[in-house]
């Protein structure tokens, strides 16, 4: 990861055209101390050095842990995607996605809590496979127009 976490956070804690009720101390704070940080900072590890070390998550059946993981990855997200400053994610070599990855971005592409979130992937064909992305997920995708 580059430093472009860094400076996103440099800016949610600085930019003095937030809301007031979106500079509280943390942005981060939902997950800062609690189990649910510790989901976040092994999916980045940078972050410990911004809301240090966290503990650890408790055992959940796999369903459930997955419902968890998703809804915590949706609300770190929605810290980094404001209407002020949108968020754009490019993901490329889409063709190597599996299940797990599959469903937290239609989770991403489909609830309705997440917002200002631009999602680019690429992928590309090899020869033998007729298709390249697996579709469903955007045929799934509803069409969200500008708010």
């Amino acid at each position: 990861m580059d430093f472009s976490l860094n400076n996103r956070w440099q800016v949610l804690q600085c930019d003095s055209r937030l809301p007031r009720e979106r500079q509280s101390p943390d942005p981060l704070e939902f997950i800062a101390g609690t189990p649910n940080g510790r989901l976040i900072v092994d999916l980045v590890p940078e972050l410990k050095l911004i809301i240090g070390d966290q503990p650890p998550v408790p055992e959940l059946p796999p369903q459930e842990a997955q419902g968890r993981f998703q809804l915590v990855f949706r609300r770190f997200i929605n810290v980094f995607a404001q209407p002020e400053h949108p968020l754009a994610l490019f993901l490329d070599d889409l063709q190597w996605l599996d299940a797990a990855t599959l469903d937290l971005l239609e989770v991403l592409l489909t609830q309705p809590d997440v917002h200002h979130l631009m999602l680019i992937g690429a992928d590309s064909v090899h020869p033998t496979r007729q298709q390249s992305l697996p579709r469903p997920v955007l045929v799934k995708c509803p069409t969200r127009g500008s708010a």
